[in-house]
């Protein structure tokens, strides 16, 4: 009967990390977008005005900008995935036999 307590307080902690691992792909994700997406209006923007080697400068800038944020959430997807199937064996082996 010790062992219960002992198992809830470890199922906790696992929900806990497992919540703050979706939080943390959620915000790399938003990241990510969010700066693929300024850079684009702020590419787009020079791109309309008389500085036109500005604009390809931005756009250079830009492109490695998203790839570079895509490669971070990409990464952070796979950290989350591995921390998942770590907490949750059995999860990980449903969803590739899915």
């Amino acid at each position: 009967m010790s062992q219960m307590p002992e198992l809830e307080s470890l199922d906790r902690m696992k929900l806990e990390i497992l919540r703050e691992s979706l939080r943390q792909c959620r915000l790399s994700f938003n990241f990510a977008l969010g700066s693929i997406a300024l850079s684009t209006v702020l590419a787009f923007s020079l791109l309309f005005s008389p500085k036109g080697m500005e604009a390809k400068i931005m756009m250079a800038v830009q492109t490695i900008a998203s790839l570079g944020s895509v490669k971070f959430a990409k990464d952070n997807q796979e950290e989350c995935d591995r921390i998942v199937s770590l907490l949750l064996p059995q999860s990980s082996e449903v969803n590739h036999n899915a």
